[in-house]
């Protein structure tokens, strides 16, 4: 560890001593040095004040520091769990994968984070259907590192993809299809919040060829239910599709060697600002996350029904122990299971556990009608092994007592206890629950507050009945316990592709399939230090929270959740009207022009590409603000040139076109590293002095002898000398330039 900075290094006779010595340099004139001077006294007031502020900067702790960062509202973050997809292949027999069932890298625990249906089928052809024909990508799907365009280079409206497979997918269940997108782009795409409002710039419909349960016809059928965690090809993720009719065979063109059964995704409406290229499809993928569950709760609404019936869809509720609880008041009653005659008439209620080895899931049946009420019913389960652990100990009724767990690396978004309560009139022992806090400093008396610290082995600690309660003694019983509780190994878990191979034994009776992670782990972190939370204060409050000045509109468009925005001008007073018109001198009116990141020469968002980035400003402005978001205007500028050049670059036209359109273009691709990417600034007119330059900078270009200028679009004004006036929401880029390369002889 580096040793501590001394801030206490001077003492007051020092301060004094060399503040009198700079006295004659910033002063002259003052003579009298001694104690009984006025500005003497002064001096010494203050040297004592700086020494007492080294003294209380000297010892600043670690705690104090923290409470330093929550008053700037900063919180140190907890350590992140590493994620990657996970794709099983040589399945031999329809299965299913219910939630958090367990994998392995090595020793290392990842869990599944949803229920998957593994089915035998293999995708043996990819199609993409485009306006200039049938393209067979499946070679390019095939193999890694390669990729295609989804639905063509240039998407539109009815260009569609094709998935061809060697048998019929089941009818009924919901089947994962993963699809992973080529992202790295030289502009990243901003992560998604949970508050963050995405709406996705183009819409997909998703059909199967068979027949239709309801018509009986057979041909192409939608699928009223398809769960998207893509939207619509924006990000990487998996779609969820239940048919409902069985799939027939069909041959299409080129893949018509045989008959195939056809999955079909058709864009219908909006367009992509940057195609979709897709480096991966495949069947039988779902995402792990490097985790172990080992106690989890659930929590369901009453209905006062009779027979109300509960379906866990869980590895760990079938595989593990389950209870429920009811919730009365502030307190949670236990009920009890009738299948376990030693638990009868041991709670307020009973229930009866049954699991469905097919499904993988367990369902909990109620032998009375529960009280109707909002998430008042809770299932908790836990795995076997943990069964003992999950028993912390027995309240002494002392203040801050302290129980040391033996579980290591806790998850404390997830960590939840229950203390154990008699209250009169009960029969039975009920349980509160107690919340989890980073400290004591604002827990009353009353509070059911408790500590976790994790940082050299782990333990939780109570109040003092000042600052937090303490749990109620109850006589030989361990009144203390947890039921919620997941452990990760942070960074530990970023491992390597095809690193997850493993199965635990029970769940390997579920299939004979084999797993592997084509990609690496990652997001895997560890708990933040205070130095780097301290750091990342620092760049947190270089960021705009709030938009005020034109700068801060266009920092907040350019980092707006879900979108590759390559650049973002705001105009103060401006207003773009129908028909590309503007208004200029617009009181309180804010237009904020945004360039989509695209291969394209015009890029131009979508509407809903505008809608979202909107949104993030509407959060964002001031209330006396009216905020326009709007596409560019774009200028097509065309140069005719007369240019005398070397001999040798008499067949070097090509060098000079090259050298317009790098100049005229809206958006510099390779140059936009920057995120802010480089290109023709907003409004700016076309000089003709500025082509001359462009021009007479090329090596072998010797002088310009004529220069023309041609524009097309809205609002454009030539004045007298040539030049070319644009919008200020307007953008240029290359036409079809003329040039005439004319050799000097004389050379």
């Amino acid at each position: 560890m580096l040793p501590s900075k001394n801030l206490d290094d001077r003492h007051f006779e020092e301060i004094v001593e060399q503040a009198k010595n700079a006295i004659p340099k910033l002063q002259p004139e003052w003579g009298d040095h001694r104690h009984h001077d006025p500005g003497i006294t002064l001096l010494e007031m203050f040297a004592w004040l700086t020494e007492m502020q080294q003294y209380y900067l000297n010892r600043i702790t670690e705690k104090n520091e923290r409470k330093f960062l929550q008053l700037m509202g900063v919180h140190p973050k907890n350590q992140s769990c590493a994620t990657t997809d996970v794709t099983f292949f040589d399945v031999s027999e329809e299965a299913i994968l219910p939630e958090k069932t367990r994998l392995f890298a090595g020793n290392l625990p990842f869990e599944t984070e949803h229920s998957l249906v593994l089915v035998p089928a293999s995708l043996e052809r990819v199609l993409v259907h485009t306006e200039s024909g049938t393209a067979d990508v499946s070679s390019s799907n095939a193999h890694n590192g390669v990729s295609y365009f989804a639905f063509g280079q240039e998407p539109k409206i009815g260009n569609k993809i094709y998935l061809g497979f060697d048998r019929p997918l089941p009818v009924g269940k919901a089947v994962s299809i993963g699809l992973r997108l080529f992202e790295d782009y030289p502009v990243p795409i901003v992560p998604l919040t949970p508050t963050s409002l995405f709406v996705p710039s183009a819409s997909l419909e998703w059909e199967y060829y068979g027949q239709n349960d309801r018509t009986q016809e057979m041909g192409w059928s939608p699928l009223p239910r398809v769960s998207d965690e893509t939207m619509n090809l924006s990000f990487s993720g998996r779609v969820l599709i239940e048919l409902e009719g069985a799939m027939k065979p069909l041959m299409l063109y080129p893949a018509n060697d045989r008959p195939r059964f056809w999955l079909c995704a058709t864009l219908r409406t909006g367009r992509f600002e940057l195609a979709p290229r897709m480096e991966k499809i495949e069947l039988n993928t779902v995402s792990v996350i490097q985790r172990e569950t080992l106690s989890q709760v659930w929590e369901f609404d009453g209905t006062d029904q009779v027979d109300q019936t509960i379906v866990l869809a869980s590895s760990l509720s079938y595989e593990g122990t389950v209870e429920v609880q009811c919730k009365k008041g502030r307190y949670w009653q236990s009920g009890w299971d009738l299948d376990k005659p030693d638990q009868a008439d041991t709670g307020a209620f009973s229930y009866r556990v049954s699991r469905d080895p097919e499904q993988g899931t367990t369902m909990i049946r109620f032998g009375s009608a529960m009280p109707e009420g909002s998430r008042n019913i809770r299932v908790i389960a836990y795995r076997s092994d943990f069964a003992g652990q999950r028993f912390i100990g027995e309240s002494s009724g002392l203040p801050h007592q302290v129980f040391r767990l033996n579980v290591q690396s806790i998850l404390p978004e997830t960590f939840i206890i229950q203390v154990a309560r008699q209250v009169e009139g009960s029969p039975f022992r009920v349980w509160e629950d107690w919340s989890l806090v980073t400290d004591f400093d604002r827990s009353g008396p009353q509070d059911r507050h408790f500590m976790l610290n994790d940082s050299d082995g782990a333990e939780i600690a109570f109040g003092n009945n000042e600052h937090g309660a303490i749990p109620e003694r109850l006589e030989g019983m361990a009144g203390i316990r947890i039921i919620s509780c997941q452990t990760g190994q942070s960074a530990k878990g970023n491992v390597q592709g095809s690193q997850i191979t493993r199965f635990l034994p029970l769940a390997r009776q579920r299939t004979t399939a084999q797993v592997t992670n084509p990609r690496p782990a990652s997001r895997g972190s560890e708990r933040e230090t205070i130095d780097q939370a301290k750091r990342r204060m620092r760049m947190e409050w270089k960021k705009p929270q709030r938009a005020v000045t034109a700068e801060d509109y266009e920092a907040i468009a350019l980092s707006t959740p879900g979108l590759r925005v390559a650049r973002a001008k705001a105009i103060p007073l401006y207003k773009v009207g129908e028909m590309g018109a503007s208004e200029q001198n617009a009181a309180a009116q804010m237009t904020v022009v945004i360039v989509p990141f695209s291969d394209q020469s015009t890029p131009l968002p979508s509407e809903g590409f505008l809608r979202t980035v909107r949104h993030q400003l509407e959060q964002r402005r001031l209330l006396t603000t009216e905020v326009h978001v709007a596409a560019p205007a774009y200028i097509k500028v065309t140069v005719f040139a007369t240019i005398v050049v070397e001999p040798a670059f008499a067949d070097k036209k090509q060098i000079v076109l090259q050298a317009l359109k790098q100049y005229l273009t809206p958006l510099n691709v390779q140059d936009s590293s920057t995120h802010q990417g480089k290109g023709w600034k907003f409004g700016r007119p076309v000089y003709k002095s500025d082509l001359y330059e462009v021009l007479n900078q090329i090596e072998g270009v010797l002088y310009v002898t004529d220069l023309w200028v041609s524009a097309e679009g809205t609002g454009i004004i030539r004045d007298e000398g040539g030049d070319i006036q644009i919008p200020l929401h307007a953008l240029v880029y290359s036409g079809e330039h003329v040039l005439e390369l004319v050799v000097d002889r004389e050379r």
